[in-house]
């Protein structure tokens, strides 16, 4: 309660501004957040651990990379997770086929602990908690984890990343899995290896279903 009035304070006394265009109010002002062409159709996806994969926008659009940069790198503009996750809810909202995810948990792909604390978050996570509020369903927290020791992704090739990421992501135990099926939150597909390994894994785990919801996915793939 006291935090919550503290951040009233301080959003009163140090507005945030659009990190586009600079208008007070929000971090990704309305106007701005168009300038994603946010996907309003949904193409199903398929693989052999996904049963679909939702994608609010093109990582090839720069004003999506700008706001993944600003997200994940230094400075760590953390409080861009509010409206980064409404741009991905805008997605499930503008899409004609809008699914149910009334019967599901959120989990979120692991950062490893080492590339935690340098970060001091986990993005997908955070995008998890913002995401789980406004769908109404629960966030399973750290229910994935993930190995130190394991190269960043972004520094690999779409074959070096699949074989990188076989092996290092764990399932909490108990199977808090078992029997649910599972929204899986990240910020970029590029591969899809290191969600693949986590879907293999909750599935391993007795998850009856495993989608992945993401905020961008990059076409190259």
């Amino acid at each position: 309660m006291f935090k919550k009035l503290l951040e009233k304070i301080f959003n009163l006394a140090f507005p945030a501004e659009c990190i586009f265009c600079g208008r007070y109010g929000s971090l990704l002002c309305l106007d701005c957040r168009q300038l994603f062409e946010i996907n309003s159709c949904h193409k199903r996806y398929r693989s052999k651990n996904l049963s679909d994969l939702y994608e609010a926008a093109s990582y090839q659009n720069r004003f999506v990379q700008k706001a993944v940069a600003k997200f994940k790198y230094e400075p760590f503009l953390k409080e861009l997770k509010g409206p980064l996750a409404d741009v991905i809810c805008g997605h499930l909202n503008l899409i004609d086929n809008k699914p149910d995810f009334g019967t599901y948990s959120l989990a979120a792909v692991p950062l490893s602990k080492k590339r935690k604390h340098w970060r001091g978050f986990n993005q997908a996570e955070e995008l998890a908690e913002e995401i789980s509020k406004t769908l109404g369903i629960p966030l399973l927290y750290e229910l994935l984890q993930k190995n130190d020791g394991a190269a960043p992704q972004a520094t690999l090739s779409a074959a070096e990343r699949k074989k990188s990421v076989k092996g290092t992501i764990r399932c909490k135990k108990p199977p808090n899995a078992a029997g649910i099926d599972i929204l899986l939150i990240d910020d970029i597909f590029t591969t899809g290896a290191t969600m693949e390994e986590c879907a293999h894994v909750l599935l391993e785990n007795g998850a009856k279903t495993v989608t992945g919801l993401v905020l961008a996915r990059s076409e190259i793939n």
